[in-house]
């Protein structure tokens, strides 16, 4: 397999709010103590359309140190996601976007014994990453086959 095979691609689209407002919610939970939860808000009123969503991720008994060992603690990872997206349709089937993205991911972690190089629990070990996207979309319809962004 060559490189790209192992890569991908990660897009990830907010959903565009249509007709009634409509709000929904979900869990779940699986293996290693994972939960998952989130909720939507979609809707349109008039020419304004506007898309939110939140969502929490929490995988709680995972460590990367070998059971057998006994960790002291299981690694978690927690990641909260939210979206926001507000459009506008404009005269002569013009459009205006604007969207915003948060991220924030917290990973805990094993090392090393500084002593004998052996894999240990390293309590309180851990990386925090937030992310915070803004975007800005304005569309026009020049002629039937052609439409600037």
């Amino acid at each position: 397999m060559g490189s790209d095979a192992m890569g991908g691609v990660i897009n990830i689209t907010t959903k565009r709010g249509r007709d009634t407002p409509n709000i929904s919610a979900f869990s779940e939970y699986g293996s290693f103590k994972t939960f998952r939860e989130g909720a939507n808000l979609t809707g349109k009123k008039g020419p304004i359309d506007f898309s939110g969503s939140i969502s929490y991720w929490d995988t709680g008994s995972f460590s990367a140190i070998n059971y057998r060992r006994g960790p002291l603690r299981a690694d978690g990872y927690q990641n909260w996601q939210g979206s926001v997206r507000l459009g506008a349709e404009l005269p002569k089937e013009g459009r205006l976007e604007f969207s915003f993205r948060w991220i924030e991911g917290i990973v805990n972690f094993d090392g090393a014994d500084p002593n004998t190089l052996e894999p240990a629990d390293v309590l309180g070990a851990k990386s925090k990453d937030t992310q915070y996207v803004f975007a800005g979309n304005y569309t026009q319809p020049i002629t039937n086959w052609w439409s600037q962004s």
